[in-house]
């Protein structure tokens, strides 16, 4: 995936225009996020979501950003909010293995 937007006009100049990098979660859109992955935990997490089908996934993901986006200053899609659920896994997971190795 390229970092990068080309446009007409910069096609022309011969200079590349670059995307703007989105704000950061904010603490409000991340409780967001949490409660609403527990409210839907049945569904979104693996281990609980046997059975349920990918269009029921993608809309429940769907509905959970469009929570977000009612508090957010910026417009956020639903590829970045799984990015951050699972960088928020992953954050905790790394968290908990230093704990129990006794690094914090």
């Amino acid at each position: 995936m390229s970092s990068f937007n080309h446009n007409a006009e910069a096609q022309h100049t011969g200079m590349l225009r670059f995307k703007k990098r989105k704000s950061r979660f904010s603490y409000r859109e991340i409780q967001i996020l949490l409660e609403e992955v527990r409210k839907n935990r049945n569904i979104v997490i693996g281990k609980f979501n046997r059975g349920v089908s990918t269009e029921v996934k993608k809309r429940t993901w769907a509905e959970i950003t469009a929570r977000i986006n009612e508090v957010s200053l910026c417009p956020r899609e639903i590829i970045e909010v799984i990015k951050k659920w699972s960088d928020l896994k992953c954050d905790t997971k790394r968290k908990v293995a230093a704990m129990r190795a006794g690094g914090l």
